[in-house]
């Protein structure tokens, strides 16, 4: 295997272990079985075709980039302030999302 393959994939996980390993079981215990089943379903389904769209974006562009360079290249400068604007917004809604499950948690 090569480095751009080993860094496509640990990109890919970091991004969807997140906040969610926390939510999760808390999730799964307030609501129905069979509802949280059908739902977890759905998402892995929609996470893993948005992941492997984004893999091969990775995969067949030279050189390392973040989700806002890869939209730089791909959409333009516009995108590009808004794919940043949307990474900001992320990183603290799971920096608040931490910070609010991992102390309810101890």
């Amino acid at each position: 295997m090569n480095s751009t393959f080993l860094s496509a994939v640990f990109l890919q996980i970091s991004g969807t272990v997140g906040a969610g390993i926390f939510a999760l079981p808390f999730v799964f215990n307030q609501s129905n079985l069979i509802f949280s089943i059908v739902i977890f379903i759905f998402l892995v389904v929609i996470t893993a075709v948005l992941n492997q769209f984004y893999s091969d974006i990775v995969l067949s562009t030279p050189g390392h980039h973040q989700l806002a360079g890869y939209t730089s290249l791909y959409l333009g400068k516009k995108f590009k302030k808004m794919a940043s604007l949307n990474l900001l917004l992320l990183a603290i809604g799971s920096i608040a999302a931490y910070q609010k499950l991992f102390s309810s948690f101890l």
